[in-house]
């Protein structure tokens, strides 16, 4: 149910989910963006899976398509010479998929801070092509918003209620911004093998758990500068007994064409703080951030976290755009953000879509009368009217994130 809400109807009660693409931009599959050779006007693609004919007309998403050249394109999203894999064994994350040995050069990974997933088990891996470099901008976008390179490739595998369900891709196509093929595989019943659903699946394999479409994946990827959300610098930034990636081990292989500190960051404050911010930095800030149509039309929340910004939580842009009352909404163009909040300001950030929860977003010692916090502990699934995260979840993460939410707020100074 969580990823097969219509999104017309999501958009049209929050007001505030992740956007849709640019409607007059070819989808990141469409045109001489996609791999391999051109497949002849109308010739089959992947099973369907590897997007739409070559060059989609404008406004076309580029998604879920069956043509191999189309019209309009000059190169085929995975046309018949060079067709996308139909199967996770085909995708190079295990050289031995029966024995689950992972192929050489594939590392495990975990962030620091976890998307919530209604309680499903997740496993991540890595796979950085040779001579491949993550392109860093501390200057202009930030060490936080990265560039990654051709033939880059993230994996997520989720289980539930002790079924491994699905395992989705996330593989760079060229070395542009948003260049990506993305779709998920279900796993068989043998757990053998598993099989790519372009179309997702809704309660797969008797479970609560949705498997999404490709075009959802897209979707919500779509909201960030280069579409990985849970592989950063903060979320690198951690220790790994197990030989994981982590941030030092990244630089130490040479990952970047500059390379961040090798000693990672950290989100400034108490453990309440930075379990408050870390959690909505992963669960929230892949919409509400700067490059997110969300924040340029919908609502000015931001949460995605710099890292310049990091010196202490009152100037982190989450505390700035929920706590304090001179942030500006996201129709006022001439007011510039504030870097710190003056006194007596801390009393709310004001909402900027009206009747969909409370007035401010976020009221020191007050979670009655804060719109995050309720946002957060409702599920329309439960036949509420709105919820945060919009998509991707039908269970409220009570002692997880909304307890940490809860005692951040609590903890606030008036």
């Amino acid at each position: 149910m969580k990823y097969l809400l219509p999104m017309s109807l999501v958009l049209a009660v929050t007001g505030a989910a992740c956007s849709d693409p640019d409607p007059g931009t070819p989808g990141p599959m469409a045109g001489a963006a996609g791999l391999g050779n051109a497949g002849a006007a109308g010739a089959a693609g992947s099973g369907g899976m590897a997007g739409d004919a070559g060059g989609a007309s404008a406004g076309t998403a580029g998604t879920g398509g069956t043509a191999g050249g189309g019209a309009g394109g000059s190169a085929g999203s995975g046309g018949a010479d060079n067709p996308m894999p139909t199967m996770l064994s085909q995708t190079g994350l295990y050289s031995d998929i029966t024995a689950k040995t992972l192929s050489p050069g594939v590392y495990a990974f975990e962030p620091t801070y976890a998307l919530w997933s209604d309680t499903a088990a997740k496993k991540r891996w890595v796979y950085m092509p040779p001579g491949g470099k993550i392109q860093t901008d501390a200057n202009n976008r930030g060490m936080e918003f990265w560039q990654f390179p051709k033939g880059f490739k993230l994996w997520k595998e989720f289980s539930r209620d002790g079924k491994v369900i699905e395992t989705r891709i996330l593989q760079k196509l060229g070395d542009g911004v948003k260049d990506w093929y993305m779709v998920a595989f279900k796993w068989n019943e043998t757990q053998s093998d598993a099989l790519a659903l372009p179309d997702g699946e809704m309660n797969a394999m008797g479970t609560q758990h949705d498997i999404p479409t490709k075009k959802q994946c897209e979707d919500c990827h779509a909201t960030t500068y280069d579409n990985a959300l849970g592989f950063s610098a903060l979320q690198l930034s951690h220790d790994d007994p197990t030989g994981g990636m982590t941030i030092a081990k990244a630089v130490e292989l040479g990952w970047f064409n500059t390379a961040p500190p090798a000693t990672g960051y950290k989100l400034p404050g108490t453990e309440v703080e930075q379990k408050a911010l870390g959690y909505m930095h992963a669960n929230c800030g892949m919409c509400h951030n700067t490059f997110s149509n969300v924040f340029n039309a919908k609502t000015s929340i931001n949460l995605w976290t710099r890292l310049d910004q990091i010196d202490s939580v009152q100037k982190t842009a989450a505390y700035l755009s929920l706590v304090c009352d001179q942030w500006p909404g996201v129709n006022d163009k001439q007011t510039p953000f504030p870097t710190e909040c003056e006194p007596g300001h801390a009393t709310g950030a004001t909402m900027d879509i009206k009747d969909l929860s409370k007035a401010k977003r976020v009221v020191p010692k007050d979670i009655a009368n804060s719109s995050v916090h309720h946002l957060m502990s409702t599920r329309i699934s439960a036949g509420a009217t709105s919820q945060m995260p919009t998509i991707g979840t039908e269970m409220v993460d009570t002692a997880g994130g909304l307890a940490a939410v809860e005692a951040w707020i609590n903890s606030l100074a008036q």
